[in-house]
């Protein structure tokens, strides 16, 4: 009897997003791997006791394993062919083939003798006790050769204490049988390497596409939940031995024992040498399906299979009723549900709520009811194979239970768990009517839509547990329309009132602000914002952030969520976001707004903000039957609610230190491209009478106003008395000029930020981040600014560990030097305009009177402000086709910009782009 090592590894516990509030959390996998599965098995059944008589059951049948789209064919065949000696001995002889295996298919061989035959011999004898023993084995015959004649050898099996391979005996007795067949027969005598031979299966493990296009943005979407199981379920104490054996195949394989405890499972890597993993419970064995490249072959046995059951495994269209007789006659401790989109692997203790739940009248119902969930979300992501980066994944999700997992539920990178040695939530679905069902059917929502959230998440605004839960308002609402207001979370399962109340209230109490409002609340003005903008607008999103992520160089930091969804909303439904958005306290990229008002884009509000209390009941019973999803913040534009006939008087305060400039000037408010009101501005106030209630972008018009820019773009009226403070400021440099340094740290967030603003001399170091980097200590970043004369201006230091938060402002003039170090600076210093030496730790930058220069570049101040106004014009060119720029403070910027250049440099620009000053 050969030997091999046996090693015991201890799994990993995924990490995970937990479900944080409510029941909440998510997951879900994809890959077309559809495999319809029957069991090709030969089953000889030997009871034995002392003073008992010898039971010997055997039965035979074939099956046919077939992978979807007929992308694979396995079959076996088992014969049997039985004799019966003096000496009640059983012979059974098997022999398997199996055909090619295309790829996503799971194929399963039996590495055999020479001659391809197999027989395995069982006999059957009393002793003088009355006792009966069972010998199962298979191995090979001693001369190489195997014929179809009849032949006779003599055969014997010692039964002893240890259990090896494939051999089992059952008996307390030892015993000595002889048996005889008219197939073939072995000998105990045989060498190791040929048994070993016999036991030795093959299963090809199919690779799918790495899809780089969808993790590039972010979206982990279950990339690496995909495995494949080996049909078994590998008992406590028994091993598995195995390698991967394809010469074409380079890379590892991990193997997984799975069951519903991630605290316990275990792992292992596979390679070409032979591994042994000892199981330390009742494990299901998976290989994690590699990505990219060729499939791979793995080889492998089982030792001491005393325990070893088959796994029941289901497919859509299958015969449920033998899937669950296979799992009860086994008493499997799981089963698995397999299909296109996801695996389930179901513990035991769920064994009755799969097969009689309330929420699926079939298996194939559950099944058709998670591909749903996956076919909505994937239609939401903008997986519609219309380009490169628009293409499904292949992988599937994969859900199970998780005893050591977090929060109620969750979605890891390796599975998506409820955290328990259950799965009820999973199995409970939208139509019972208990609070409990509603809420697993939203739990399952979630965990699911976790892995479809991508990498602007969290940039410019919290959505970590909010953003996944879109994909599930959308799904609810698409598929019950209003009647999800009952059934969703959105409003608490039926409770709209009491959740209105209360955000109403919080909304006014935090003054309009997103940051303060809990996870329902910021859902609900997420789905508000969507909602009137268009579900294909979140769609275009998606799309648009991947083209983005797949572009050289791409730092999600440089693209915070709060301007794309100005720029993805507003161009997609052609109206302006920019004043929700600033109403919410989030910082926005002025270009997109300055770009919305020059297009004309009409301006929208939640309802709340332009229609007083005592109106708010007229204003629903107007926009709720046209309006799918309904609340007081619900957004309109000024159109909407014109009906109601609402007007209220606009005071506006004109707020800055030069109001000269401002005399004989216009004041205009603007719904898109219409002007609504206008005044002349002849002191430090305006005022309009009776405007309709509503949001409109104001502006300042006249001749003298190419160099003023105001603070505020947008004025609500609600009331019937309205006022408003203008801030403007006199601007004599283009804000082209300014840039920006990123010192970031531990997990490259941002610990500071250096901005220059040359049209008033200063430069700020903002200090975000009290620990800039937790784990590194002494200095990590420093700023030294000298004048001209070499005189210390400015000078401070972080440490790792420690820095004191806050904005610190100085002045800065041409000729000094900012002297910057960061312990970090290949990796954790960015800057705006590429002025930063990777190389080294310091880099030390001039201010010129076009920007800051690095002296150890190439490139120039100049040049890098030459490439700015470019771009610019160029892009205001392509607006001007479109839109009115009038006012706009992006042409105010560029023609600042030019006139910073020499008298060349001026005439080439203003010849190139003088027509947009006109």
């Amino acid at each position: 009897m050969s030997s091999s090592t046996s090693v015991v590894l201890s799994g990993s516990v995924s990490q995970s997003t937990a479900l944080s509030e409510s029941t909440s959390t998510s997951a879900t996998k994809s890959t077309s791997d559809s495999t319809s599965t029957s069991t090709a098995s030969s089953l000889v059944k030997s009871t034995s006791e002392s003073d008992s008589n010898v039971l010997s059951e055997s039965t035979s049948n074939s099956a046919t394993k077939s992978a979807s789209d007929s992308q694979s064919l396995v079959d076996q065949s088992v014969s049997n062919s039985i004799s019966t000696s003096t000496a009640n001995s059983l012979t059974q002889s098997t022999s398997e083939s199996a055909s090619a295996v295309v790829s996503q298919s799971t194929s399963l061989s039996v590495v055999q003798s020479a001659s391809l035959i197999q027989s395995a011999s069982v006999s059957t004898a009393k002793s003088a006790s009355t006792s009966a023993s069972v010998v199962f084995s298979t191995s090979t015959s001693v001369s190489g050769q195997m014929s179809a004649t009849n032949s006779t050898s003599d055969s014997q099996s010692t039964v002893g204490s240890q259990s090896i391979s494939l051999i089992i005996s059952t008996s307390h007795s030892q015993s000595n049988t002889l048996s005889q067949s008219i197939s073939t027969s072995t000998t105990a005598s045989q060498s190791a390497s040929e048994s070993e031979k016999n036991k030795i299966k093959q299963q090809d493990i199919f690779s799918i596409v790495n899809p780089t296009w969808v993790t590039d943005a972010g979206i982990s979407k279950g990339q690496d939940h995909d495995r494949q199981d080996l049909g078994i379920i590998l008992g406590k104490g028994n091993s598995i031995r195995i390698r991967q054996v394809d010469p074409n195949f380079k890379n590892k394989l991990t193997l997984r024992l799975l069951g519903d405890d991630s605290g316990v499972e275990q792992q292992a890597s596979i390679g070409s040498d032979w591994v042994t993993i000892t199981a330390n419970d009742n494990f299901v064995p998976f290989i994690e399906t590699p990505l990219g490249g060729n499939g791979a072959k793995i080889e492998y046995e089982i030792v001491s299979p005393s325990n070893q059951k088959p796994l029941p495994i289901y497919q859509h269209g299958q015969d449920s009723a033998a899937f669950f007789q296979t799992w009860q006659q086994n008493q499997a401790e799981y089963g698995l549900i397999k299909s296109k989109s996801f695996q389930m692997m179901v513990p035991m203790v769920n064994y009755d709520l799969l097969k009689k739940s309330a929420g699926f009248d079939s298996l194939d119902s559950l099944i058709d009811y998670y591909e749903g969930i996956f076919t909505k979300y994937n239609e939401i992501a903008g997986f519609d194979n219309s380009s490169a980066v628009n293409r499904n994944s292949q992988n599937r999700y994969f859900i199970k239970a998780d005893a050591s997992g977090v929060g109620f539920a969750y979605y890891g990178p390796r599975w998506t768990a409820q955290h328990a040695k259950f799965i009820d939530m999973y199995l409970h679905g939208p139509a019972e009517k208990t609070w409990a069902g509603d809420v697993a059917h939203w739990g399952t929502l979630h965990e699911i839509a976790h892995g479809y959230q991508t990498g602007f998440d969290d940039q410019g605004m919290y959505t970590r547990e909010v953003s996944n839960n879109l994909f599930c308002v959308q799904y609810e609402y698409d598929k019950y329309g209003k009647k999800a207001d009952q059934v969703g979370w959105l409003f608490d399962f039926g409770n709209r009132d009491r959740v209105e109340a209360e955000m109403d209230a919080k909304w006014l109490n935090t003054s309009h602000l997103y940051d303060p409002m809990d996870y329902r609340q910021k859902l609900i003005l997420l789905t508000m914002l969507r909602q009137k903008a268009g579900n294909g607008a979140h769609t275009k999103l998606y799309q648009g952030y991947r083209e983005l992520a797949a572009q050289p160089g791409f730092d999600p930091q440089h693209y915070p969520l709060p301007d794309l969804l100005n720029q993805y909303y507003s161009d997609y439904s052609q109206q302006d976001f920019t004043p929700v958005l600033e109403n919410w306290g989030l910082k926005l990229n002025a270009d997109q707004a300055d770009r919305n008002r020059a297009q004309g884009y009409h301006p929208v509000a939640h309802l709340i903000d332009v229609v007083p209390a005592a109106s708010l009941k007229a204003a629903r019973e107007l926009l709720d039957p046209n309006i799918l999803i309904n609340s007081n913040f619900e957004l309109v534009q000024n159109k909407d609610i014109q009906t109601l006939g609402l007007h209220g008087n606009l005071t506006v305060n004109l707020v800055g230190n030069q109001l000269t400039e401002l005399q004989g000037q216009e004041l205009v408010l603007k719904d898109g491209d219409q002007v609504v009101a206008s005044q002349t501005i002849t002191g430090n106030q305006v005022t309009f009478s009776q405007v309709p209630n509503g949001v409109y972008a104001v502006s300042l018009v006249g001749d003298k106003t190419d160099h003023i820019f105001t603070t505020q773009k947008y004025v609500v009226i609600k009331e019937a008395n309205n006022s408003f403070n203008l801030n403007f400021q006199v601007q004599s440099r283009s804000q082209l000029l300014n840039q920006m340094i990123d010192f970031r740290g531990y997990a490259d967030r941002t610990a500071a930020t250096l901005t220059t603003d040359l049209s008033t001399g200063v430069a700020h170091f903002n200090v975000v981040n009290d620990k800039p980097h937790e784990y590194i200590d002494g200095d990590y970043i420093k700023i030294t600014v000298k004048d001209a004369q070499g005189q210390v201006i400015y000078q401070t230091t972080l440490k790792g560990q420690s820095a004191t938060v806050g904005d610190n402002v100085f002045r800065i003039n041409p000729g000094d030097t900012i002297e910057i170090y960061h312990r970090e600076t290949p990796k954790r210093l960015q800057s705006s305009d590429d002025i930063i030496i990777k190389s080294g730790r310091t880099n030390v930058l001039v201010v010129t009177r076009y920007g800051l220069e690095n002296k150890a570049l190439s490139t120039t101040a100049k040049s890098i402000l030459l490439q700015k106004i470019e771009t610019l014009g160029n892009q205001l060119e392509a607006d001007a086709s479109h839109g009115n720029l009038t006012g706009s403070d992006r042409v105010k910027n560029l023609k600042l910009a030019i006139q910073e250049l020499d008298a060349e440099s001026q005439k080439t620009m203003m010849t190139k782009f003088g027509n947009l000053f006109q």
